[in-house]
């Protein structure tokens, strides 16, 4: 599943007393972190590359892992 602005509007929790997740299928969920540090130009490269592809950030790391071989 891409993670861009319609799938994470879609697997967000908004508003209040709702409860968004009724019926959702949970694999859509993204509660988890993964802090890691980098440096400037690193992360400008980051920024770069997934502006280029229409991803975010988060969603360029998830393709690139996907893609490395197992």
């Amino acid at each position: 599943m891409p993670f861009d602005s319609m799938t994470g509007a879609a697997a967000g929790k908004k508003g209040v007393g709702k409860n968004r997740w009724k019926g959702k299928d949970p694999s859509t969920n993204r509660t988890e972190k993964f802090l890691t540090k980098v440096t400037p130009s690193e992360l400008e490269m980051m920024e770069t590359k997934a502006a280029k592809h229409g991803l975010s950030r988060t969603e360029l790391i998830v393709q690139a892992v996907r893609s490395y071989p197992d």
